[in-house]
């Protein structure tokens, strides 16, 4: 049984950050007071032409279309006076692409929740004392990896948010233009910047709990266990 109780530590260590993450990711950005928010602070009503009303209206389909409760994303709305599509078909491509990452990003998630939920109660019920250092051991790589990546991407964002976009997409279609294309006008480099750096401090916070929780948790009692 030893084996086991081995494995289903190393499955939490690695999946339980992955959902972490994942779900900061969703918090941060299905959150539509956070948008409302960076359209006043970055004048985007202004930029666009299209009134902060407009704006929020076209967000709540843009947020169903990525959850896929719309199939499509085609908007009319009053842009500078005249009713205009909003997004056109370059924008509308990336979008779509946008959405097939967020449907495998959900069922990784849910996947990763699965396995660390049943490999908690699994050590739980067969080691208790071995809880407490798994969840020492895996806050304390979570803390440490965010802190590293926080400082690169706080060193040069517009290059590792590019690196992000060759990595994730197969094309170049996330390459708009900010003097035509709506979607990079409502959606700043500063708009992701923020969501990016939101989604750091929720997991910070985090983890920091996770650990404040492990350490407090009774100490582990002489055991003949080696390793994790």
């Amino acid at each position: 049984m030893e084996k086991y109780t081995k494995l289903f530590a190393l499955i939490c260590i690695v999946c339980l950050p992955i959902t972490m993450l994942l779900m900061n990711l969703e918090i941060a950005t299905f959150d539509i007071s956070f948008f409302k928010d960076k359209y006043e602070e970055y004048n985007i009503e202004n930029v666009t032409g299209i009134s902060e009303e407009n704006l929020m209206l076209i967000t709540e389909k843009l947020l169903d279309y990525l959850k896929g409760k719309r199939e499509n994303i085609i908007i009319f709305t009053d842009v500078g006076g005249k009713i205009e599509q909003v997004f056109e078909e370059r924008e509308l491509l990336h979008l779509k692409d946008v959405r097939e990452l967020f449907r495998k990003e959900h069922v990784t998630r849910n996947l990763t929740l699965l396995l660390t939920v049943v490999s908690l109660i699994y050590i739980f019920y067969k080691d208790k004392n071995r809880l407490k250092k798994i969840l020492v051991i895996t806050s304390s790589i979570e803390l440490f990896l965010v802190g590293m990546l926080y400082i690169l991407i706080y060193s040069d964002f517009y290059k590792y948010f590019t690196y992000f976009h060759k990595i994730l997409f197969s094309n170049d279609l996330w390459l708009l233009n900010p003097k035509t294309d709506i979607l990079i006008q409502m959606y700043p480099l500063e708009f992701f910047s923020s969501i990016t750096y939101r989604i750091f401090a929720l997991f910070l916070l985090e983890n920091l709990g996770l650990l404040l929780i492990a350490l407090l948790l009774p100490s582990r009692k002489q055991s003949n266990h080696i390793g994790v």
